[in-house]
């Protein structure tokens, strides 16, 4: 009985929501900086004895999924919303 309310706690399914997207985000963050460094080898590969770093790209990329979170926890961006698109361009550029 008491597990049962542990698995209708608010709290601790956003934690765990919360979690499942910072892996989600680290995964493809990861894969995409991955695919660059292999990029930046394959063009590298006759002029320079350069080392892959797929570990850097990981550090990156947990980095980056968690200002991506935090954002989205903040709202960053949601004022735009409900503007027409003409405005946004206006005001941006």
């Amino acid at each position: 009985m008491n597990s049962h309310k542990l698995d209708e706690n608010p709290i601790r399914k956003k934690v765990i929501h919360e979690i499942y997207l910072f892996l989600i985000y680290t995964f493809f963050l990861w894969i995409l900086f991955g695919v660059f460094n292999t990029y930046q080898r394959i063009l590298l590969t006759d002029f320079s004895g350069y080392r892959m770093s797929y570990g850097y790209s990981l550090i990156e990329a947990l980095i980056l999924a968690k200002i991506i979170i935090i954002g989205n926890q903040l709202a960053i961006g949601k004022r735009w919303v409900n503007l027409p698109i003409i405005y946004i361009v206006i005001s941006t550029s």
